[in-house]
């Protein structure tokens, strides 16, 4: 019910398998990796399907404020299980809500949607909810406070200039099929290079600090080797966090 690439997950999750842990957390979970900065489209007019309008963004998120004592939510859609809690492998404690419980699997455009649904009513209750939004058990977590959590996403947000979601990042383009695609609309993830190393910056890393610890094995591969990268430079689905009116839209 869930899909696992091979990238590597930011912030307060890590990647299980590859033990590659949230660059968000660096300082709380011991082992920091490479971070990439999504952009969300900013907001104009009326978000209709929230019932919001972009006046919303006038709210402590996009004024800085740090979200002290507010719970962070952790969404995930699993269809393998019947709990619509489940827990979330690493520190005891963090539990997923699962949008997908006991539901059958209707394929990847169905998951978003179940996601646009809970967002939708969260949007509706608080805009300025922090969210993430998981894979299901390739993450596990790190043992970090939803306050700590919620200083360094707004630090994250403040170094790269606004921008109200992170993405995990990947070091290569998945599925590769992708490449065409971005040939044909001139639309590539180079265009975040300066964002993505202000919020390294941030976190004491740089696009090659992760080098000497990769396994380049797949890279060889003919079908891989034009879509992988040193520079995390690719977006992950795997691992989005922010705003519930930023993801909505």
């Amino acid at each position: 019910g869930s899909h696992f690439g091979s990238s590597h997950r930011p912030v307060m999750l890590a990647r299980g398998r590859r033990l590659m842990l949230v660059p968000l957390l660096a300082s709380l979970l011991g082992v920091v990796q490479p971070i990439y900065l999504a952009r969300v489209a900013q907001p104009s007019g009326t978000t209709e399907d929230a019932g919001l309008t972009s006046e919303a963004n006038e709210s402590k998120l996009a004024r800085g404020a740090r979200g002290a004592g507010q719970k962070v939510t952790v969404l995930t859609v699993e269809t393998r299980v019947n709990e619509t809690l489940i827990p979330v492998p690493g520190v005891y404690g963090r539990k997923f809500t699962n949008v997908g419980a006991g539901l059958p699997w209707g394929g990847w455009k169905w998951r978003a949607e179940q996601y646009v649904k809970w967002l939708r009513e969260a949007a509706r209750r608080n805009p300025d909810e922090v969210v993430i939004v998981a894979d299901y058990t390739d993450v596990i977590f790190g043992g970090c406070s939803d306050d700590d959590f919620l200083e360094l996403y707004y630090g994250i947000v403040n170094a790269s200039g606004g921008a109200r979601v992170v993405v995990s990042g990947n070091n290569h383009l998945f599925p590769p099929s992708l490449l065409s695609f971005q040939e044909r609309t001139n639309l590539t993830f180079e265009q975040f290079a300066d964002r993505r190393q202000r919020v390294q910056r941030l976190c004491g890393l740089n696009d090659t600090a992760y080098l000497p610890y990769l396994n380049w094995t797949r890279c060889d591969l003919d079908y891989w080797h034009p879509s992988c990268s040193k520079t995390y430079e690719f977006g992950q689905a795997g691992f989005v966090a922010g705003a519930s009116l930023a993801l909505l839209e």
